[in-house]
């Protein structure tokens, strides 16, 4: 049995997995992860947003807030388009 086959069947059996056993999983995400085309490395410092839905005024404080372009790094995840009468 592998490890993760073991950390399925204690969550299956609603027992804890340890903490070594978690970063041992999260590295071996990493490893995957890190091949796929659609992922890139991001300096920090970064904000996140995301499901802004188009919202210019919503997108415009945002920017505001976090320090504009170029001066601030942003990530924008999810929805950016589309919903509402300030749609860009």
């Amino acid at each position: 049995m592998t490890d993760i086959d073991r950390w399925l069947e204690d969550v299956w059996n609603c027992k804890p997995i340890t903490e070594s056993s978690v970063r041992k999983l999260c590295n071996m995400v990493k490893s995957v992860l890190v091949d796929e085309s659609n992922i890139i490395v991001v300096d920090a410092p970064v904000k996140i947003a995301g499901d802004v839905h188009g919202q210019f005024f919503d997108v415009k404080e945002m920017f505001k807030q976090g320090g504009g372009i170029p001066e601030g790094k942003f990530i924008m995840i999810g929805d950016f388009v589309d919903r509402g009468y300030n749609s860009v």
